[in-house]
C-alpha cells in the first residue's frame, strides 16, 4: 500500500490566485481522433494507445491538508463530500457529526453548521454535497429524504422534503438548476446454488421542487451468485459510472471504452470512444484475487473454507473499462481505469470538452478525488492511523 506523506495545511498562493481568477490551461489539439455522425449521434473516437497522450503530473506532496488525528485543528469521522467554492473556500460534509464545515483558502476553520433534522452518528443518512450558483451548498439527507440549501454565508436558506419510494435509492450529483441525478436498483432475485443473477441500476433525474422523477437509462450492474453465507457480488463486475456535464448526463458501463452523453430525457446526443479491446479477466487476476481474500482472513481454516467455496464462482470473461467518472471545472471528462489490484496506483484518461482524449494522469491509491480544477486536485483519504484527511495537490497539465 502506498503511504501518504506528511503534509502542509495551506494551498500555495500561486494556485489560489489562479483559482480565484478561474484560469484554465490550453488543452490544445488532441493527438489523434476521428469524428463522425451515426443516426444523429456525434461520435468522437480517439486512438487506443495511451502512450500517444501527454502524461500529466501531480505534485509529489500535497499543498493542502485538513483533518488528521489527535491534535489536528479539525477531525473528520465520515466525509461524504468535498468542494471548493468560487471564492477559494473549501466545504466538507461530515457524515458522522451531521455537519457542514467551511474552511478559508488557507485551511483555517471558517464556519460549521449542523444539517437540520440530522442526528449525529447516523452515518448512512448524508449522501450528497453539491454547489450551485453564488456558492450555495446543497446537502441531501436520506434519513428524511430532505434537501437543505445553505447560502453563500453558510446559513440555512431552506429545507425541502422529497417523496421517494424506490428500493436502494441513492442521489449522486446535482445539476446547476438544483435537480438531482440519482439511482435506484430493484432488489435482485436470490440466486440458487450454481446460478448467477444480474443486477441493474436505474438512472433517474429528481425534480426536487415538484417531487417528480424522470428515468434516464437502465444500465447493467453487478453479478450475484450463491455464496456460502448468501448472495455475493462476483469480482470484476460493477455498476455503471456517471456524472453531470452542465445540463447533460455522462454514462459509462461495461467493458467497452465508451462514454455516452445523454440529455435529461435519456436521449443519446454524443459518444466518446477510445479504440481499444475490452480488458479480459486473466488467470493471474483470479489467482491474485484469491490470494487477497486469503490474506484478509486471519484464521487459516476460515480462509481455506472460503477459497473452497469460491471454486464454483462464475468469473466474467472481461472486466469494466472504468470505475470512476468525473467532470472537472473546465468541462473535461476524467475516467479512472478499473484495476484488479486494489493496492496499485490509479490511472486516469482525460477527454476534452470536445470529446477527444487530451491527457492522462496517475494518482496515489490512497487519494479518492472529489474535484479537479485548472491546476489542482482535491480528494480525501486516510493516513496510516486511519484518520481521515482532505488533501489538495498541484496539477501540472503540461
Amino acid at each position: 500500500m502506498v503511504k501518504p506523506p506528511r503534509r502542509p495545511r495551506t494551498l500555495c498562493c500561486a494556485a489560489l490566485s489562479c483559482l480565484a481568477a478561474g484560469c484554465q490551461p490550453d488543452a490544445g489539439e488532441p493527438p489523434e481522433f476521428a469524428e463522425r455522425d451515426s443516426a444523429g449521434i456525434r461520435i468522437v473516437e480517439s486512438a487506443g494507445d495511451d502512450g500517444a497522450y501527454p502524461r500529466w503530473q501531480l505534485a509529489s506532496a500535497p499543498s493542502l491538508d485538513l483533518g488528521g488525528g489527535p491534535g489536528a485543528a479539525h477531525r473528520f469521522e465520515r466525509i461524504r463530500g468535498v468542494a471548493r467554492l468560487s471564492d477559494g473556500r473549501i466545504v466538507v460534509l461530515d457524515g458522522a457529526s451531521g455537519e457542514v464545515h467551511w474552511f478559508d483558502g488557507t485551511g483555517e476553520p471558517a464556519a460549521s453548521r449542523r444539517v437540520p433534522g440530522h442526528s449525529p452518528g447516523d452515518l448512512a443518512a448524508l449522501w450528497l454535497l453539491g454547489v450551485l450558483g453564488a456558492d450555495t451548498v446543497v446537502v441531501w439527507d436520506g434519513g428524511g429524504a430532505r434537501v437543505t440549501r445553505f447560502d453563500g454565508a453558510g446559513a440555512v436558506a431552506d429545507t425541502s422534503t422529497v417523496a421517494i419510494d424506490l428500493p436502494r435509492f441513492q442521489p449522486w450529483s446535482i445539476f446547476p438548476d438544483g435537480q438531482i441525478l440519482a439511482t435506484w436498483r430493484p432488489d435482485p432475485a436470490v440466486p440458487a446454488p450454481g446460478e448467477v443473477v444480474f443486477d441493474s441500476t436505474r438512472l433517474l433525474v429528481v425534480d426536487v421542487g415538484r417531487g417528480v422523477t424522470t428515468p434516464v437509462r437502465t444500465t447493467p450492474g453487478v453479478w450475484w451468485w450463491a455464496g456460502p453465507g448468501g448472495p455475493e457480488a462476483v469480482p470484476f463486475t460493477a455498476n455503471a459510472v456517471f456524472a453531470i456535464a452542465t445540463a447533460d448526463i455522462l454514462v459509462a458501463s461495461g467493458p467497452g471504452w465508451s462514454i455516452e452523453r445523454r440529455d435529461r430525457g435519456g436521449i443519446v446526443r454524443e459518444r466518446y470512444v477510445q479504440d481499444r479491446p475490452p480488458a479480459g479477466v486473466t488467470r493471474a487476476d483470479i489467482v491474485a484475487h484469491r490470494e487477497r481474500v486469503a490474506r484478509a482472513l486471519r484464521d487459516p481454516r476460515e480462509a481455506a473454507a472460503r477459497l473452497r467455496a469460491m471454486e464454483g464462482m462464475p468469473w466474467p470473461p472481461v472486466r469494466p473499462a472504468w470505475d470512476r467518472l468525473l467532470v472537472d471545472d473546465g468541462d473535461a471528462i476524467w475516467v479512472r481505469i478499473e484495476d484488479p489490484d486494489p493496492d496499485a496506483d490509479r490511472h486516469w484518461t482525460v477527454f476534452g470538452p470536445h470529446g477527444a482524449i487530451i491527457g492522462r494522469l496517475r494518482t496515489p491509491v490512497f487519494l479518492e478525488i472529489w474535484q479537479i480544477g485548472a491546476d489542482f486536485v482535491i480528494g480525501t483519504g486516510r493516513d496510516e492511523a486511519a484518520n481521515e484527511h482532505v488533501w489538495g495537490y498541484r496539477l501540472d497539465r503540461r
